[in-house]
């Protein structure tokens, strides 16, 4: 995991996305992100949600970068939820899910 990463409790990456879901309870060995997809201008990926939490899907265009940029907040459903980032139009940008 990179060191400059806190409270990053499971980290996933493919060809094109990297991800890191952050919180303040213990290390999640696993968690299923799923239909992580990439346009021109967008990002997206489902996240599995608790009731009663709130999420929201961050960015760095750099994990250089001092501070995450934060997107709006989503409810949990309990159900997986699409958190989505309609303004990505750098190639590379690193993603964060945090979870209240």
């Amino acid at each position: 995991m990179p060191p400059d990463l806190t409270n990053v409790v499971a980290l996933a990456s493919g060809d094109r996305f990297s991800f890191a879901l952050e919180g303040d309870g213990p290390l999640v060995t696993r968690v299923l992100l799923t239909n992580l997809t990439r346009t021109a201008t967008t990002s997206a990926l489902l996240v599995p949600t608790c009731s009663g939490k709130v999420y929201a899907l961050e960015y760095k265009n750099s994990l250089g970068d001092p501070n995450w940029t934060g997107l709006p907040l989503v409810a949990g459903t309990g159900t997986n939820v699409m958190l989505t980032d309609i303004a990505a139009i750098n190639f590379q940008r690193f993603y964060g899910v945090k979870q209240w």
